[in-house]
C-alpha cells in the first residue's frame, strides 16, 4: 500500500508532508528540522508547499525541548547537504540560535576572506569530517565577529578577539541546548583557541600538547585547516604549510615520547619529597621541572632534574608569590 505517493517522492528524492504541511507541523513542530535533517542527510529536495510551511511556521520550534532540537540539529550538520539548508533555512536555524542573525550578510572587508560571516560560517561547517562536536564547533566559531568588528584608516575590516568571544556565546548557547558538558567544554575551548596562531616550533607546539593533549591538537588543525579553506585564496597555501608543519612536529613528539606533561617527567612527588619538598612546594617543584623540560632548559633526567629545581625553585616560588 503506498496511499501518498511516497515511492514516487523517494524515487525523485524529495521531502514531502503527508497532506496539508500546515497541519503536519502543528500537530509536532518537530516535524519542522526533522525534514531539513532529512534533506541534509539524504541529499533530497524539499517540496514548494512544504518549503514554504517550514519557513511561514518556523516559530512553532519554539515549543520544542531543547533536547530534541539539539538531536535534530547534530544530525542536520553532519549530514552531506548540511551547508546548503543552513543557507536556505538560516531563519530556521535563528528560531533557537538567534545569535547567528548577528552573522547574517556581515561583509567581511578584509584580503583573507571572500563571504560575508555566516556565508564562511557555513562552508567551514562544510569543510570539516562529519562528526557532530566538530560540526557544531564551526557553525559557531566565528559567532562573536560581529560584535568585534572596527575598521581601520584604510577602511578594512578586523576582528580581534573575536574567538573569546564567540567562544563565551557559544558556551551559553551550547547550555541552552543541553549539549553534555563534557562536549560543551571541548567545543568552548576549540573555539577559544581557533584563531591562536601558534609559531611552528618545536617548543611553541610542545608547550600548546601540554596545555592539551595530542588528540586535542589534531582537532585545533583540523579546524584551522577548514576556517582556512572557508576563507579566499590570499596566503593560503603558506597558511596550510603552516598548520602541516605543526602536525608533522607534534607527530614526532608522540611518537618519541617526549615530556609534555608532570607524569613523563623523569622525577616524581618521593623524589621532590626526599629532597625535603613538602606540602604544595611539590606541585610548583614538578611544574617548574615541567616548563624547564619543555622550554629545552633541561634534560627530562632525574639528576639534571634534581639540580635544575634545587637552583631555581626559590626565584620561582618568589615569583608565584
Amino acid at each position: 500500500m503506498d496511499l501518498y505517493g511516497g515511492q514516487d517522492d523517494l524515487a525523485k528524492g524529495v521531502i514531502k508532508c503527508v497532506g496539508e504541511p500546515e497541519k503536519r507541523f502543528d500537530e509536532d513542530a518537530l516535524r519542522i528540522l526533522r525534514g531539513l535533517r532529512f534533506s541534509s542527510c539524504l541529499g533530497f529536495d524539499i517540496e514548494e508547499k512544504t518549503s514554504k510551511a517550514i519557513l511561514e511556521q518556523r516559530e512553532l520550534l519554539k515549543s520544542i525541548s531543547a533536547e530534541r532540537i539539539a538531536t535534530e540539529l547534530k544530525k542536520l550538520l553532519c549530514g552531506k547537504g548540511a551547508r546548503r539548508i543552513l543557507l536556505d533555512y538560516r531563519e530556521v536555524i535563528a528560531v533557537f540560535i538567534p545569535e547567528l542573525r548577528e552573522s547574517f550578510d556581515f561583509k567581511q572587508n578584509n584580503p583573507h576572506h571572500f563571504l560575508d560571516v555566516y556565508g564562511h560560517i557555513c562552508l567551514s561547517v562544510e569543510n570539516v569530517r562529519p562528526q557532530w562536536q566538530m560540526r557544531l564547533t564551526m557553525l559557531l566559531h566565528d559567532i562573536g565577529k560581529p560584535r568585534m568588528h572596527t575598521v581601520d584608516e584604510n577602511g578594512i575590516s578586523h576582528f580581534k578577539k573575536h574567538q573569546f568571544e564567540g567562544a563565551y556565546m557559544a558556551e551559553k548557547i551550547l547550555k541552552r541546548l543541553r549539549i553534555d558538558n563534557a562536549s560543551a567544554k571541548y567545543i568552548f575551548e576549540l573555539i577559544w583557541e581557533h584563531d591562536n596562531r601558534i609559531p611552528a616550533t618545536k617548543k611553541t607546539v610542545r608547550r600548546f600538547m601540554a596545555q592539551h593533549d595530542f588528540d586535542f591538537v589534531m582537532d585545533y588543525l583540523e579546524v584551522r585547516r577548514a576556517d582556512t579553506y572557508a576563507q579566499s585564496d590570499y596566503k593560503r597555501q603558506e597558511k596550510l604549510a603552516e598548520l602541516d608543519h605543526i602536525a608533522e612536529l607534534a607527530m614526532e613528539i608522540k611518537e618519541n615520547n617526549e615530556c609534555v606533561h608532570i607524569c613523563d617527567l623523569d622525577i616524581n612527588g618521593k623524589d621532590l619529597i626526599q629532597m625535603g619538598f613538602g606540602g604544595k612546594d611539590i606541585g610548583i617543584g614538578l611544574e617548574l621541572a615541567l616548563n624547564g623540560v619543555i622550554d629545552e632548559k633541561v634534560e627530562n633526567k632525574k639528576e639534571e632534574l634534581k639540580s635544575y629545581i634545587e637552583s631555581n625553585f626559590k626565584r620561582q616560588d618568589k615569583g608565584n608569590t
